[in-house]
């Protein structure tokens, strides 16, 4: 699956299809690998880390799963700031 998936996408697409498959596919380590790769890519989106929150508490990695919500909801805020005022924040 992953081949086919990176031969007809960019790097960041190939994370963000992947992280979708593997939590749809209950494959938690799969995910949270994918998506601290697309973590790295893109650092500033607040839904890889939400669901990197996901893919923690599905491991039973409860602190994980937190620290990863909250940078989620804080990265959320910084976002819907900045369309609201039309700027980076």
């Amino acid at each position: 699956m992953e081949q086919a998936v990176v031969q007809e996408a960019s790097g960041v697409e190939v994370m963000q299809l992947l992280r979708v498959i593997y939590l749809h596919l209950d494959q938690p380590g799969k995910a949270v690998a994918a998506l601290q790769g697309a973590r790295v890519l893109l650092p500033e989106d607040w839904q890889t880390r939400f669901r990197l929150g996901l893919a923690h508490n599905r491991l039973g990695a409860d602190t994980a799963a937190i620290a990863a919500f909250e940078r989620a909801r804080v990265g959320a805020r910084r976002t819907d700031a900045a369309s609201v005022f039309g700027q980076d924040v």
